[in-house]
């Protein structure tokens, strides 16, 4: 418990200090916003475009579509408020600043992702959250204490499973020496492929998204339970248990992925 305490106190006076830096920037802070709202509205509407001119795909119509997006940016947002420093790991190992954390008496990856608490991200969230709530409002939604509950619950496990794929795309940098690796691989597979019905692809396609390379419970899955949509390889109830195994296999693979690394880290005096 008191090891807990103390890995606790730390995020908390990280999460601090993160807001007293960005106090200090209010216009840099706001230009971000702004591009992160030009973005994420673009990529919405463009969606909607496009599948409010084509014909629908099975039982994805255009509000479906513009659900499952908000969702993938949704998750997307969380993990770049809450896990940042992931995203930059590549960075990091090539500059050789694990240095400072391996000294100290912590966890190395919990140190590492305390110290950026992401406040000029919030866009995306919150963007991504008017978006659900607009996309649900069309397609005729009713929410209750237990479906909202259950939308909350899937959101958390879809950013742990997305966070975790983060990790291992950005761990391979301890090997392969650079700042992107398998990073931006993994994002584009999440943020570029994810926006879109799995049952798009072909089922071999949907079969790697599904069992090899999850990606497809960061958004498709969850959002075909939250419509009832029984689509692709798992559905109904079995989303739920899938995405519970899948984000505690993720959490605890790619911890120890890369703790595996670590052991391969170059320090800045080598």
């Amino acid at each position: 418990m008191n090891t807990l305490a103390r890995h606790l106190r730390v995020s908390l006076f990280y999460v601090k200090l993160s807001l007293i830096r960005l106090i200090e920037y209010p216009v840099y802070l706001q230009n971000i916003f702004l591009m992160n709202l030009t973005t994420a509205v673009t990529g919405f509407f463009v969606i909607r475009v496009m599948f409010t001119e084509f014909q629908a795909i099975g039982d994805w119509d255009v509000a479906g579509v513009s659900f499952l997006y908000s969702f993938n940016l949704m998750t997307h947002g969380i993990v770049l408020v809450v896990a940042q420093p992931i995203w930059y790991m590549g960075r990091v190992i090539l500059r050789g600043d694990f240095d400072l954390l391996l000294v100290r008496p912590l966890d190395t990856l919990w140190l590492h992702v305390s110290r950026g608490v992401n406040y000029m991200d919030l866009a995306n969230p919150i963007l991504a959250l008017v978006m659900i709530v607009y996309s649900l409002a069309e397609m005729g939604f009713t929410p209750t204490a237990g479906n909202v509950t259950g939308l909350v619950l899937l959101l958390v496990l879809c950013s742990i499973i997305r966070g975790a794929l983060y990790l291992v795309g950005s761990t391979t940098c301890f090997w392969w020496r650079n700042r992107e690796s398998l990073k931006e691989f993994s994002a584009s597979l999440m943020n570029d492929i994810g926006r879109y019905p799995l049952t798009v692809y072909p089922w071999l396609m949907q079969f790697i998204l599904t069992f090899l390379i999850p990606t497809g419970f960061v958004a498709f899955y969850p959002a075909s339970a939250v419509l009832g949509i029984e689509d692709g390889l798992v559905a109904g109830a079995g989303v739920f248990v899938a995405m519970a195994v899948m984000a505690a296999v993720l959490t605890v693979g790619s911890y120890l992925f890369f703790r595996l690394g670590l052991r391969y880290y170059e320090s800045a005096g080598h």
